[in-house]
This record gives C-alpha cells, structure tokens and sequence, in this order.
C-alpha cells in the first residue's frame, strides 16, 4: 500500500487549503484544529469494525502491520496539516472504547499507537487531544464539539460540576 501524498491524495489537498485559509483568516486568535484517526480506529474505519475484531482473535499481527501502516500515513498528515496551520491535531478512536473492545484489549491493541500518534503530533511542534468515543474502564468526559463559542462561562461551570458529581456517584461500579 502506498503512504499518501498530501497534495495529491483524495480530500487532503482541499483539508489542507481550507486550513490555510482558517490559519491566514484567524492568526493566533483562534486555536485551529486539524484531526486523524487513530491508528486503531483508523484501522476498522478501512475494513471495518467486525473485521478488525476478527483480526484481534484470528490475526493480531496482521492487525498490527495494519496500525503500523496507519501510523506512517497519520505521520505525514500530521505534519502536512501542522505545516497548513494547524496548532492541535483531534485523534479521534471511536471504536477503541469499552463498546467494542475490554479494557485489557484495549491496553494490548489501541493503547500504544494512540501514545505514538500523540508522540507524534508533540515531536512535530502541536497539540493533541485524543478521543475515544466512550470510557474503558474509568470515567471519561468530553463534549467534542458540543460546546458553543458565545456559551456563558457560568454554564460550563454547571456542566463541570454535573460531571463531577455523577463521577463521584459512579466510583466503584
């Protein structure tokens, strides 16, 4: 399999420009985010996520060679978009949650490409926040987009407080 070009490869030339242009429009007034897949998700989004369960049982070193090859295509990505002005990278791994996988599945196949597609945003100069669509084994609280700009501050201090409470509620099941 070939590694992408990104200026060549499918969306990335138009992903890229848009993120130029949000860079050049916004400056340093606004954080501008570009994403990948992690490589674990990146993984089932390609062949999809019976067949990646399949391979943990059947052929985890298969799976493996899989999430390598995502890595090296996220590395260029990552770079490309850090270049077209990206400050932080979103690593969303959907389907590296307690929906699809255990705790300990997770630990053996998603946990360590997840660290090195991180790494890898930190090594290249940006952020990054890594999502994973639901809690494998702790509690874990994100709003994704779901947070509005103009939101009143008080608000957001309700929500935070909410979470808290019921995570506290939660301790030990």
């Amino acid at each position: 399999m070939r590694l992408p070009d990104p200026d060549r490869t499918g969306r990335l030339p138009l992903r890229l420009e848009a993120l130029k242009g949000l860079k050049a429009e916004l400056g340093d007034t606004a954080i501008v985010a570009g994403r990948i897949a992690a490589p674990f998700s990146g993984v089932a989004l390609l062949l999809g996520a019976e067949a990646t369960l399949v391979l943990m049982i059947e052929a985890p070193g298969l799976l493996r060679k899989f999430m390598d090859y995502i890595h090296a295509c996220n590395t260029i990505v990552t770079q490309a978009q850090l270049e077209a002005g990206a400050d932080v990278l979103w690593i969303g791994d959907c389907v590296a949650t307690s929906l699809f996988i255990s705790l300990e599945d997770y630990r053996r196949f998603a946990l360590e490409h997840a660290n090195g597609s991180c790494r890898v945003v930190r090594t290249l100069g940006g952020l990054s926040i890594y999502h994973e669509a639901a809690s494998n084994g702790g509690y874990m609280f994100c709003t994704a987009e779901g947070i509005p700009h103009d939101t009143p501050a008080s608000n957001v201090a309700a929500m935070v407080r909410t979470v808290k409470k019921d995570a506290e509620s939660h301790r030990g099941l």
